[in-house]
């Protein structure tokens, strides 16, 4: 026994045992030997950022301390929110596990987790592994230890976890609907104080609350700057659109992933895709890549050398940006859907240089200008208040949250020039307000449904009047939307070499091949007329198959196609009440009950929901409709505990939208109180 303490104690050595000792290992990216290299990542780095390791399934890392040593503490720094396995052995063959490494709640990113051995072990090799979590796995540094340093934290996570830090997807929903609850009682309040003629009660008090609400709901959007947990750039959604409008002249709306498949052969060599599926992008069918391995000139052939050289640059560049299995989800994806007017300025803007991250994240800022651009046009046209309601739906509800595609390439110029519009029109620049209501149509197609809000209320003066004429707002907004297309569209002609106008054929084609391919998170009256809880994804996704939803998307279709007539009695109905409740009004509130008829006609993505923040427009003059807005906000948030599956989750959500729309289009006629 004393023996025994005596090597011990002499071999004991100080320090990092493993400090720049060799490591070997099955990775998906990245260099082993940073694993052992002395400089240290800062907790918080984005998980597979430079200097990272990222371990794909079945991926390990083992280190060789070159001869049996004394471990007595391992300090390991790994993605937060997996388990990770530290084994040792002393003869490479038999391996014991000494530490298990839990997921932390810190925070996003790489954590360090230290830990303690009851009693010492001998080491000779250290092999780093990992399961469970969310399947994206990486490490940053091992450390070993037989004399602990002096800083040694003791167990678990250095220092106390703040409450900042530990802000994830689950809590920010809770703080989400949190804040919007918190306005619906204090709009609700308002509108009872006013009610019953007492609107002076607490006044400065209720503007300081609805000022900071709006604040919160600012920062809650970006998930109070916490973005993705892990990074502000969407490289999903970046892959797409960048790659999409940058190469479209060769890649058109089909070739996206056969093409990317084929550069990844040349680049990789074939084995790295052997035996992948990809979406086909004609068909929206998920199919084996084998043929493009077999004949690549398929897409070759569409490419220039030079631009295909460029294009597997890109490729490699964004490959390296995931693992293995979730750079094949990507591949699973709907391709990129950008119109030909979208394309002109993506294309430009993504054709400024090879793809990069800071390239990207300079493009990643347009969008949040442009969101600034539109809250200050809010506040010039309505005041300070109404934006403060509309940022309680936009920053809080669920639907639409940053997730989706914040940080992301150009993906909310859409909203900023739709609210310009209703804005500049609520300012009487009726024109400019009809051009980027236009540019915002060109843009993503549905956003033209706030203008028939307009032409439903013309029609409901002319029924009325028993006249046809068109007042002089109406005709300057009508000038201002025939100079945008007059404008943008022989741009992105002229902006789609190769194409020309037939982008703007194959871009009809392609969005009918889309309107025909149900998703789960597809939001509207469509989805709630082809909702069927006998045949919901619960139900009827396989998983086994090559196609899990398949069945499931045909039985939406045949549902729908058996209630078709009572979706067309719901339009029209829709119709009918928007025209009765417009005929009055502004041309402005035309055009916000014009929102509210997207939802019926059109089967969006949740992530487009956003565009309900302009019913806030109307909460001056009809104070329930923005208790309302918030109310809504308040129960999406509440909806993923309810329903686990996407497609119940956005059929609940639709209904509680669509029952929103009606009772405030309706309650935009209704007589107010003398």
């Amino acid at each position: 026994m004393l023996a025994t303490l005596a090597f011990l104690a002499q071999a004991c050595a100080a320090g990092d045992l493993a400090a720049d000792r060799p490591v070997v290992g099955v990775v998906e990216r990245g260099d082993p030997a940073a694993l052992t290299q002395p400089d240290r990542l800062v907790d918080g780095t984005t998980w597979d950022a430079p200097g990272t390791v990222v371990l794909g399934a079945g991926g390990e890392l083992v280190v060789d301390l070159g001869a049996p040593r004394p471990i007595r503490a391992l300090a390991l720094q790994a993605d937060n929110d997996d388990l990770y396995v530290v084994e040792r052995s002393v003869d490479g063959v038999a391996w014991t596990p000494i530490y298990v490494a839990e997921p932390v709640r810190r925070g996003p990113g790489l954590r360090t987790r230290h830990h303690r051995l009851d009693a010492p072990v001998d080491a000779t090799w250290l092999r780093v592994s990992a399961r469970g979590g969310d399947g994206f796995y990486s490490v940053g540094r091992l450390r070993a230890y037989c004399e602990l340093p002096e800083d040694w934290p003791g167990e678990g996570i250095a220092g106390p976890v703040a409450w900042w830090e530990s802000i994830d997807n689950d809590s920010i929903l809770v703080i989400k609907g949190g804040l919007a609850a918190t306005g619906a009682v204090l709009l609700l309040a308002g509108a009872i104080l006013a009610w019953r003629r007492r609107g002076h009660v607490l006044h400065r008090t209720r503007d300081t609350l609805l000022a900071v609400l709006g604040a919160l709901s600012f920062c809650a959007y970006f998930n109070l700057f916490h973005f993705h947990f892990d990074d502000y750039l969407h490289m999903w959604d970046f892959y797409h659109y960048y790659v999409g409008a940058k190469y479209f002249p060769e890649l058109g709306y089909t070739h996206l992933y056969e093409c990317t498949t084929a550069a990844e052969a040349d680049l990789y060599g074939r084995a790295s895709v052997e035996g992948r599926t990809i979406r086909n992008l004609t068909t929206n069918q998920l199919e084996p890549a084998r043929p493009v391995l077999d004949d690549p000139t398929r897409c070759t052939s569409r490419f220039s050398p030079d631009r295909w050289q460029s294009f597997e640059r890109d490729i490699r560049f964004f490959r390296e940006q995931f693992n293995r299995a979730r750079w094949t989800e990507v591949l699973h994806d709907h391709g990129y859907n950008g119109t030909p007017v979208w394309g002109a300025a993506g294309g430009l803007l993504a054709g400024l240089g090879p793809a990069s991250r800071a390239q990207l994240a300079v493009l990643g800022l347009v969008d949040p200008l442009l969101l600034c651009l539109m809250w200050a046009g809010v506040v010039w046209a309505f005041g300070w208040r109404v934006a403060c309601v509309g940022l309680l739906w936009w920053g809080t509800n669920y639907p639409a949250r940053f997730w989706w595609n914040g940080g992301a390439f150009l993906r909310m110029d859409w909203l900023a020039f739709a609210v310009l519009g209703i804005c500049l029109v609520r300012r009487e620049r009726h024109a400019a307000g009809g051009f980027a209501l236009t540019y915002s149509a060109l843009l993503r197609v549905f956003p033209g449904f706030i203008v028939v809000g307009l032409a439903l209320q013309v029609l409901a003066t002319w029924i009325a009047e028993r006249r046809i004429r068109l007042g002089a707002p109406v005709r300057r907004f009508l000038v201002g939307c025939a100079l945008g297309v007059a404008v943008l569209v022989p741009v992105s002609i002229v902006l789609a070499p190769g194409h020309g106008a037939r982008a703007i054929g194959e871009f009809v084609d392609n969005s009918k091949k889309h309107l025909e391919t149900p998703l789960t998170n597809n939001m509207g009256l469509r989805t709630l007329v082809a909702y069927s809880a006998a045949t919901r994804a619960r139900e009827t996704v396989d998983p086994s198959l090559p196609e899990p939803f398949g069945r499931w998307k045909e039985a939406r279709r045949h549902t729908f196609a058996d209630r078709r007539l009572l979706y067309l009695a719901a339009l029209a109905a829709m119709l009918a009440l928007v025209g009765w409740a417009a005929r009055p009004a502004p041309e402005w509130v035309a055009l916000v009950l014009g929102v509210g008829l997207i939802p019926c006609f059109a089967e969006l993505t949740c992530y487009y929901y956003s565009f309900l923040l302009a019913f806030a427009f109307l909460w001056p003059r009809r104070p329930l409709v923005g208790v309302g807005l918030c109310a809504l906000s308040a129960v999406t948030c509440i909806m993923p505990a309810i329903a686990w599956w996407d497609d119940a989750r956005y059929f609940n959500i639709s209904c509680w939208v669509l029952a929103f729309v009606a009772l405030a289009t309706l309650h935009a006629r209704w007589p107010q109180r003398p």
